[in-house]
């Protein structure tokens, strides 16, 4: 297992302003869910509509990731970005998803069941762990995704989470994907 140290000005700030030295003084894997979000055919493989080459590089420590939250009893979630025309909340404005050709051909890519929608081959996935759809670049948004639910019916409180687009879906007002999961998260 990796240690992390952190300089010893950050905790000496934190008793400074009356707060304890760490965020965490212990946490409890088995209240540990790691979410990875949108590894898919669709972003991970050469050529395919919406590729992140760099996708395919971060697959070996994902892994490694998956295999010590899984031997530690945590919980794999792994969330697959899906189109569905048909979902109970449809987005706003037709064509927010991506406007014209180019967004008519994401939405074909991640319907349901295409080759493109679904996990990236190369990721641990075990029999334990769970996939989730989700219609909305974050998986929070209620009605479009069960993660908030089964985070809170399995009583998981620590979230750690890998993905494609870490930094684009964190910030769905910003038209992006796994960083709008993150900021949800907190």
């Amino acid at each position: 297992m990796q240690t992390q140290k952190l300089a010893a000005e950050v905790p000496a700030s934190s008793l400074r302003r009356g707060r304890r030295p760490r965020a965490f003084e212990m946490i409890s894997a088995a209240r540990t869910a790691h979410v990875i979000v949108d590894l898919q055919n669709g972003f991970v493989e050469p050529g395919a509509p919406v590729e992140v080459p760099s996708a395919r590089l971060i697959m070996p420590n994902v892994n490694r990731i998956i295999r010590e939250v899984r031997q530690s009893g945590g919980l794999n979630i792994f969330l697959r970005f899906t189109h569905d025309p048909g979902e109970a909340m449809p987005w706003i404005i037709p064509g927010t998803l991506r406007p014209g050709p180019k967004g008519e051909l994401v939405r074909k890519a991640f319907a349901r069941g295409t080759d493109y929608w679904q996990l990236a081959g190369d990721l641990d996935v075990g029999a334990d762990d769970l996939i989730l759809d989700k219609t909305r670049y974050s998986a929070f948004i209620p009605g479009t995704c069960k993660l908030q639910s089964v985070l809170e019916e399995r009583n998981l409180d620590t979230v750690i989470i890998s993905g494609v687009l870490p930094i684009a879906a964190v910030n769905q007002r910003r038209g992006m994907r796994c960083n709008s999961t993150t900021r949800s998260s907190s």
